[in-house]
């Protein structure tokens, strides 16, 4: 999501760093802030932090961000570039301001975006670390968050798959990982051979866990009702950046072509409801 279509922000004041707190109270292991819209894709952030002795707080967009910084001091935060009320830069700066690299202990501030082009906008912002979703994976996580957690601490440990134990305790076995590390990242449009329709074995991109199907059907819900809008026209920009970027982050080629073709609102919102319907619904 390049987030190019959204109206400026509104003049903001940086949240004051003297008044909040270094972790949430009660905290003990690295405290990372995700900002990122995607339910599907801030679980699978979520289980990467995990595994890596890492916890994670999150808010869907800048004004959720601005209020978590209000209240205390994350070790990390993970930005995506494409929020609904504000271009993710906007906040890297806004962040930089408040927690300047000076500091005795600088904010950790990594951009993530599924579009690799925003690599460079997202530097000159001021954030530290780039990581390109679609191949987002536990070692490139700990790399960019290095400075703030230790990958082989006595809290890391294997990515949390969320896969449920086949009989006999042993976890179920994963056809479409095993095919995605054999052969490498797939290209986009081939998600280690499952289906983007059914959310079968589909990985988020070349990381090291499964997608939750609920939560990618919340993310496609929420973009196809922003897409069915009456008169929402900047709410149908961002709608599309959101499905382009979930479709690159999942490998999913048709949808990410259809969220390309700017006119073409009835065929991308008929690929919406087509993923939608194949997906569980509770």
């Amino acid at each position: 999501m390049t987030g190019t279509d959204t109206p400026p922000a509104a003049p903001v004041s940086p949240p004051a760093p003297q008044r909040a707190a270094r972790h949430p109270p009660g905290a003990g292991a690295a405290t990372i802030l995700l900002v990122d819209p995607s339910r599907a894709c801030a679980d699978a952030v979520r289980r990467l932090l995990r595994g890596l002795g890492a916890r994670m707080r999150r808010a869907d967009d800048m004004a959720g961000a601005r209020r978590h910084l209000a209240l205390y001091r994350p070790d990390a935060v993970l930005v995506a570039m494409g929020l609904p009320d504000a271009r993710g830069e906007v906040l890297i700066r806004i962040m930089r301001r408040a927690f300047p690299p000076p500091n005795p202990a600088p904010l950790r501030i990594v951009a993530i975006s599924s579009f690799g082009a925003l690599a460079p906008v997202a530097r000159r912002a001021g954030a530290d670390a780039f990581l390109a979703r679609p191949e987002l994976t536990q070692a490139r996580l700990a790399a960019a968050l290095a400075p703030v957690i230790d990958a082989d601490g006595p809290g890391a440990c294997a990515p949390d798959t969320g896969l449920l134990p086949a009989p006999g305790g042993r976890p179920a076995a994963n056809p479409a990982a095993r095919s995605r590390n054999a052969g490498g990242a797939s290209p986009v449009g081939h998600n280690g051979g499952a289906s983007p329709t059914s959310g079968a074995g589909l990985h988020f991109g070349g990381a090291d866990v499964p997608i939750d199907p609920l939560a990618l059907r919340d993310d496609l819900r929420r973009a196809w009702a922003m897409l069915d809008r009456p008169g929402a026209g900047a709410d149908r920009g961002h709608a599309r950046r959101f499905v382009s970027s979930l479709a690159r982050a999942t490998r999913d080629g048709e949808l990410c072509a259809l969220s390309d073709v700017a006119r073409d609102t009835a065929a991308l919102t008929a690929a919406l409801r087509d993923r939608i319907a194949r997906l569980p619904q509770f």
